[in-house]
């Protein structure tokens, strides 16, 4: 009994490390047209970033993804931080800029359009030594129909019909 105990300690103990990897934190939003999100999040050392996740309420454009960082370590931590939209390609922040001990990191994504019931996501991957605090904004607006067009066609169509109609009734 003794040496099954000791076979059974020892497995535990291996397996700490695997149980003690870091983990990415995620923070869902619904979105709806006319909503200007600004969400942020502070991702303890121990985790490797975070993952903004928007559920789309209903149809909308957004224009672009602001995104910002606030770390410390003399801007090491935020320069060292990519982030994506929509498990992109990973892009970087285009400046960076230190405060005695403290960096502010800023960056712009591109957006796009969506319709109800899409999810979007922008996730930040990290190897922060200090904590570090993620932010994205964005605005939503609406995506234009192309009624002109069909609105033309409609008429160029009506008249089509009254211009058949009169030639039949002349004849």
């Amino acid at each position: 009994m003794n040496m099954i105990a000791k076979v059974l300690a020892a497995a535990a103990l291996a397996s700490l490390p695997a149980m003690a990897s870091a983990v990415t934190t995620t923070v869902a939003t619904d979105v709806q047209l006319g909503d200007a999100p600004s969400v942020s999040f502070s991702v303890p050392t121990t985790d490797d970033g975070v993952i903004f996740s928007f559920t789309a309420l209903n149809r909308f454009a957004v224009t672009g993804f602001a995104v910002n960082a606030v770390g410390s370590k003399s801007g090491a931590d935020a320069s060292g931080t990519t982030f994506s939209v929509d498990g992109g390609p990973p892009l970087s922040f285009g400046v960076v800029n230190n405060f005695h001990a403290v960096s502010f990191a800023g960056g712009f994504a591109p957006g796009a359009k969506y319709a109800t019931g899409d999810s979007f996501t922008i996730q930040f991957f990290e190897n922060a030594v200090n904590d570090i605090s993620y932010g994205v904004s964005f605005t939503t607006s609406p995506i234009p129909v192309p009624a002109a067009g069909l609105l033309l066609l409609t008429a160029l169509g009506g008249a089509a019909a009254l211009r058949r109609r009169k030639k039949t009734a002349t004849a």
